[in-house]
């Protein structure tokens, strides 16, 4: 009499199979969830930090304001009637 193989069930190696399977997946689901998360995160910090940087229209709407917020920038030229005059020595 020949001697049969056994099947994956019953040696066993389904069940191990299909575990594998299910930690995979699971894992490919994990992933997924903490990309999304950081998606938000960064999404959220991105928006925070381009409505702090980009410029302020003043008064563009038309309508009536109490308040003007002025932000505060750097000159790139003085403004007239600031004019420093630096008297060069002979050297």
């Amino acid at each position: 009499m020949s001697k049969s193989t056994p099947t994956l069930t019953q040696s066993g190696l389904l069940a191990v199979l299909l575990q594998r399977q299910r930690y995979v997946s699971h894992l490919a689901r994990r992933r997924a969830d903490r990309k999304h998360q950081h998606a938000t995160v960064w999404s959220g910090l991105t928006w925070a930090w381009r409505a702090f940087r980009s410029p302020k229209l003043l008064d563009d709407s038309g309508l009536p304001t109490v308040r003007v917020s002025r932000r505060h920038t750097f000159l790139r030229v003085a403004p007239s009637g600031t004019a420093v005059h630096v008297q060069a020595k002979r050297v």
